[in-house]
Order: C-alpha cells, then structure tokens, then sequence
C-alpha cells in the first residue's frame, strides 16, 4: 500500500500537554517477536475467555452467579478434562452452565458429542422440553434446572447442533 516509505520503523508526530511538537519513531516487531514483548494490559484481570491463555480446556465456578463457566478451546484430552468439569457441576449444582467455544478452532465433532454434549444433555435439571434462543445458544428447561448457554462465533456454530439433540428449537445468533 505504500502508506509509509519503510514498514520497519514510522515517525509520528504529538504535541504535549503544553502544545509543544515532538517526534517518537515506532518500530516494526519482526515475525514470532511479539512473543518476547512484555505486554501491558489495559486491564487488571483479563475477561474470562481470554484467560489462561495456554489451556485448551478449563472451568471454574462463579459463586456470585452460581455459574460454572467452562473455556473449551480444544480437545486435548478432552474425556479426561471434562470429567472435572462434571464433578464440579456435581459439587456446586449451578444454576448456568456456560460453554465459552469462541476460540475454539475444531475438532473431532464426535468426541465432542461423547464427552461434553451427550453428558450435558444427560444431566439430570437439562433437556426438559428445551427451547434455544439468545445470543448463540441459551436452552431453558423448567425450575428447578439448569440454563446452558453457548458462546460462539461463526466459526464454532456448527459444533453446538441442538437440532440433533432430542427435540430442542434452535435459534441460533452467534456472539461477536
């Protein structure tokens, strides 16, 4: 595009406080050296799908909401890790299940099916006379139960395919 004559280094021009020009240059981050950058947040803690960053598959409980959140990014073990995530639904019976799938980039759909969606499905306050709606996924069943909401992105919203699960309606609108 030719915007600036070097895509190494760029000159910008500020004024301070008091009106006064300077001129600082940026620099180019070479290809794989962003990762030896020592980045500063612009927040304190990290939205919850943007943390732990190196799991594929983690979850903890939000006692203020009485939700299990679960950030699925992958299907590294995923027999093994979803286990934990069912003892903890066990352990605390949430009122929300939150599966977070925006950054997952695939996988084995049956796998997935083996060990997150039929066991879901299976739980005993799930699946009675759902109905789908929401941002992504949000399937309802009568009190006492417990609300299950998908988070995902065009490209994960074929994975969750409540059509296929007993007789839930799916209205499905992908988060951002």
């Amino acid at each position: 595009m030719e915007i600036i004559p070097d895509r190494s280094v760029t000159h910008y021009t500020l004024a301070d406080d008091n009106g006064w020009d300077f001129v600082i240059d940026v620099h180019a981050v070479p290809p794989g050296g962003s990762s030896k950058l020592n980045w500063i947040s612009v927040v304190k803690e990290p939205p919850l799908f943007r943390q732990k960053p190196d799991d594929d598959f983690w979850y903890t409980y939000l006692q203020d909401s009485r939700t299990v959140y679960c950030s699925f990014r992958g299907y590294k073990d995923l027999g093994k890790q979803s286990k934990g995530l069912f003892d903890l639904i066990k352990q605390q019976n949430p009122d929300k299940l939150v599966i977070d799938m925006r950054l997952n980039g695939g996988g084995d759909y049956n796998v997935g099916l083996k060990h997150l969606v039929h066991p879901i499905r299976d739980l005993p306050d799930t699946n009675r006379k759902d109905t789908c709606s929401y941002s992504s996924a949000l399937v309802r069943s009568p009190l006492p139960c417990l609300i299950l909401h998908i988070s995902v992105t065009r490209r994960t919203l074929s994975w969750w395919d409540t059509r296929s699960e007993r007789n839930p309606t799916a209205t499905r609108k992908p988060a951002r």
